[in-house]
């Protein structure tokens, strides 16, 4: 009988970053005219359309930042999102989809955490875990 060596479990991950590697929001300095009005858009979206859906689920969503240069948006889902399965679809299908149909400059949402961290979404469609 032959013993079948095992792997490590971190060897069954596909893509691994460490954690000094996670990528990070983008707080632009300031925003000139055209900017701040998509900034307002993004807030008002968010406000009124967005975060009454989330919150019937228990969870909260808070607007961290936008970067003209790459048309990113970092929020922040806070409350039933942490830690639900459900909130990468809530973040990509409805956060995503609803900003990028209404702001042709929004091209991609990430969640990020207290520190600013990005822990979810992504642009160019490669999935993450990050390790410590």
């Amino acid at each position: 009988m032959y013993a079948r060596p095992t792997l490590p479990a971190y060897c069954a991950i596909r893509h691994v970053r460490h954690f000094s590697e996670r990528p990070r929001a983008v707080f632009p300095p300031s925003y000139n005219e055209q900017e701040l009005e998509v900034v307002e858009s993004i807030k008002v979206l968010i406000e009124k359309r967005i975060k009454p859906v989330v919150q019937q689920d228990g969870g909260d969503l808070s607007f961290l930042s936008y970067d003209p240069t790459t048309g990113y948006v970092y929020v922040r889902l806070s409350g039933a999102c942490v830690g639900c399965a459900q909130s990468d679809i809530t973040l990509k299908h409805m956060i995503q989809g609803m900003l990028c149909h209404y702001l042709d400059e929004v091209t991609a949402v990430f969640n990020c955490d207290d520190e600013g961290f990005v822990v979810s979404g992504n642009a160019d469609g490669d999935e993450y875990e990050y390790v410590s």
